[in-house]
């Protein structure tokens, strides 16, 4: 199961509290995480065969005005022989891609997609196999 963590987040403030306006965030970031979700699966990376399988969160709303980098980390993506670097590749370009088309203009993206091994890097979940 990847995690998909999203940095930099562009903010918008309540002019009148300068507080972060809910009412505009919580949809942006919706629209973000369903966008990162569908293009996750559409990357066809072995193992990931639909979108409740992947889950998005975001680490941090912009911090620099001025600093227009939306970082994406893909984390967890268990090291399989079939998730080849051609697969990450894919994958990090095709989110790359989705995160574009919600962006304001004049921002960049980077995407960097990690791979884990759960013998070496240690693991634990909850889920158990029935």
């Amino acid at each position: 199961m990847p995690l998909i963590v999203v940095h930099n987040w562009p903010g918008v403030n309540d002019p009148s509290t300068g507080a972060p306006d809910l009412n505009v965030e919580r949809p942006r970031k919706d629209r973000l995480a369903g966008h990162l979700r569908a293009a996750c699966v559409s990357a066809k990376v072995p193992g990931i065969s639909g979108k409740e399988l992947v889950t998005v969160t975001f680490g941090g709303r912009q911090v620099i005005a001025s600093d227009k980098t939306l970082v994406i980390l893909v984390e967890i993506l268990f090291h399989d022989q079939e998730r080849t670097l051609e697969v990450r590749r894919r994958l990090a370009q095709v989110l790359g891609e989705a995160a574009m088309n919600i962006l304001l203009d004049g921002w960049t993206v980077e995407v960097a997609v990690k791979r884990f091994d759960p013998g070496t890097d240690g693991f634990w979940t909850s889920a158990q196999d029935d």
